[in-house]
């Protein structure tokens, strides 16, 4: 079988074949001794030129290549009792090659030939150690109604136990492991205690029986007599899953669609290839679910382009696939890009409503005008476009993420109900408020109407004066009203020092317009005096556009518009009550809650379109200290079983 990549290494004076390929599920290496003695494993002596073939990997693949002899009796005991207390494991084992083979007769041997009669050593144990981030970044993530499992290519009782180590499992039930040997599907529940282990014949199912799994020899492949008939309806019971990749391959070819409600019970995928890591991504994606996807290697660069929001967590080749790169190598990027991503969704649609309730705060001004056969001037127009709309759009962008992920996603069109009944109720309070403050005037006792030019703009006349400066705190509390509801998704806008300095300063600005201003201010706005009573009542007009405007957004719009055209709208058009999306409505009508502890399963009904968040854990790299893709610290040696009734 071709390799990969064959890549030299020289090491205190051996030369070392390493062949890599993610598909065999062990490392091979061929150590040449080029020094004039070199000890053998079990004593021997190497021998001037002698190669020993070495081997290390997953253990079930590792005891299929080695000779029965080598393998201890207690092999499969105590490897299920290392991964199920959450312990990642190698195994390794050599054989010494004949002495007449050189090195590139080595080279061209099929690694099938060599992977012969090899001899076991022993386990290489490594610890999971969860950074201190992780577990709470996936309980935030967890209460803000995004799911997240893990997709690993390690044993899936190692999977399953740091799942449940950092919450993605809950402790306090038990987990069904689902996997595939030759032509059965074997079930068993974890911890022991709970459940009983299932074996199901697979329908026209080819497997490779050398693999096996979580059980190693406790169910033969051959032994059909205690099988029973496969059945969908047997895993799709509401359990938490945790699925291996042959499972995945298996259970996928034999019928897609029920297998995509499967996956929705899944919470650990183990020893999963690269290519059943995207091929998971496009299944989470047909369900219509937003997909996020994090990890450091190159086995996640297919599933990270495949995302719709990949994040690497190096700057190796999975940072050339993945639109985000964290610089730190935990998690926490993946909360802080929803938190800036519905930041950023909920800004744009406030700049949109900003701008568009300015041009409709002008057209009313313009329309109410043209009454009289007048105008603004010149100097007003540049006025409210570059004194006061160019300012407040700028520091408008400026306000920060709301410290906490919702549950309740922002929408995310802009042509809808939230957005589309806030701009319109805002400008029919704008109407009304321009339009009151022009009767007002009329019935002020000194007030005479404008007698029109038809050669001049007639623009120094009280109503086009009223107008402008009433349309001029317009600007400022609309913006102000857009803003005023920060959270969920942004912080309030008194955090937004430049808002704030831009929204004092025109509001001090336009008061002293209004009120008192000098001749020149006059002159140059083209405004005529009017008397102070006038002013104070224009003042009274304004706070009361303020305060309303305030309210409607908050009050109206937000707790009732939105929420009861929700309700009326599809039953208007016919189409009753609004679905939830497949992935949803398979989580809601699950018998137990497959998603960390504390989140109640009425939270998780309704139409909300849930993102799908998915961490990955990769195999060890056989160093003593190193970082995986969840974010996870792995030293050698100390017991980190984790007790099945604690916290999660």
């Amino acid at each position: 079988e071709s390799a990969d990549e064959v890549v030299g290494v020289e090491v205190e004076g051996h030369r070392a074949e390493v062949v890599v390929e993610s598909k065999i599920e062990r490392l091979p290496v061929v150590d040449v001794d080029t020094g004039p003695k070199a000890a053998g494993e079990g004593g021997e002596v190497l021998k001037d030129g002698q190669m020993m073939f070495l081997v290390k990997g997953a253990p079930e693949v590792i005891a299929s290549i080695c000779t029965r002899e080598s393998i201890p009796a207690a092999f499969d005991d105590q490897l299920e009792s290392l991964t199920e207390r959450g312990y990642r494991v190698i195994a390794c084992a050599s054989r010494l090659l004949p002495q007449c083979l050189s090195l590139e007769e080595v080279a061209r041997t099929s690694r099938v030939e060599l992977e012969v009669d090899m001899e076991f050593h022993g386990f290489l144990v490594m610890e999971n150690k969860l950074k201190p981030s992780t577990t709470p970044v996936i309980k935030k993530l967890i209460e803000a109604r995004i799911p997240c499992v893990m997709v690993t290519g390690d044993n899936v009782l190692t999977g399953a136990n740091v799942a449940m180590q950092c919450g993605i499992l809950p402790t306090h039930e038990y987990v069904r492991i689902v996997d595939v040997k030759g032509r059965f599907l074997l079930t068993r529940t974890v911890p022991h205690d709970q459940g009983v282990a299932r074996k199901y014949m697979l329908p026209a199912v080819g497997g490779d029986s050398s693999d096996g799994g979580a059980w190693g020899g406790d169910a033969e492949s051959g032994a059909a007599k205690d099988a029973v008939p496969f059945s969908w309806d047997e895993l799709l019971c509401g359990e938490s899953l945790a699925l291996t990749g042959k499972a995945f391959a298996e259970l996928s070819a034999l019928d897609t669609e029920r297998f995509l409600d499967l996956i929705v019970q899944t919470k650990v995928f183990a020893r999963m290839f690269p290519e059943q890591k995207q091929e998971l991504v496009e299944m989470y994606a047909s369900l219509g679910e937003t997909v996020s996807m994090c990890g450091d290697g190159s086995n996640d660069c297919g599933a990270l382009k495949a995302a719709d929001v990949g994040v690497s967590l190096s700057d190796a080749e999975a940072s050339i696939a993945a639109p985000f790169t964290s610089r730190v190598a935990t998690i926490e990027c993946v909360y802080t890009i929803l938190r800036e991503g519905r930041c950023a969704l909920v800004t744009s649609f406030t700049d949109f409503k900003f701008m568009a309730a300015y041009s409709l705060i002008q057209t009313i001004s313009i329309l109410l005008l043209y009454r009289i056969d007048s105008l603004f001037g010149d100097w007003q127009f540049l006025y409210i476009d570059l004194g006061i709309i160019l300012p407040l759009a700028w520091a408008l962008s400026r306000t920060g993420a709301y410290h906490h992920l919702s549950p309740l996603r922002p929408t995310e069109r802009l042509v809808s109900v939230s957005v589309i009944s806030s701009l319109l109720i805002q400008t029919l309070l704008n109407f009304l408020i321009q339009f009151g403050a022009w009767w007002w005037l009329h019935q002020q006792s000194w007030f005479e109407p404008l007698v029109p030019d038809q050669d001049d703009d007639n623009i120094l006349c009280p109503e086009a004066t009223t107008v402008f400066l009433v349309s001029s705190f317009q600007y400022i509390w609309s913006v102000l009203a857009f803003c005023c509801m920060g959270k969920p998704y942004r912080k309030g806008f008194y955090t937004n020092p430049a808002f704030v300095v831009v929204l004092g300063v025109l509001t001090a600005v336009t008061v002293y317009i209004t009120l008192y201003p000098s001749k020149w201010v006059r002159d140059f706005l083209e405004i005529v005096e009017v008397p102070m009573e006038w002013k104070i009542w224009m003042l009274v007009i304004t706070m009361a556009n303020l305060i309303l405007a305030c309210v409607i957004e908050i009050a109206i719009t937000q707790l009732f518009v939105v929420r009861r055209a929700q309700e009326v709208v599809p039953r208007l058009l016919g189409r009753g009550k609004p679905k939830a999306k497949r992935y949803q409505a398979v989580v809601d009508g699950a018998a137990t809650p497959v998603v960390g502890e504390g989140v109640e399963q009425a939270e998780r009904s309704g139409a909300v379109e849930v993102p799908v968040g998915l961490q990955t854990i990769g195999g060890v790299s056989g160093s003593a200290h190193f970082e995986s893709e969840l974010g996870l610290e792995i030293p050698v040696g100390n017991d980190g079983a984790l007790p099945v009734d604690s916290d999660e």
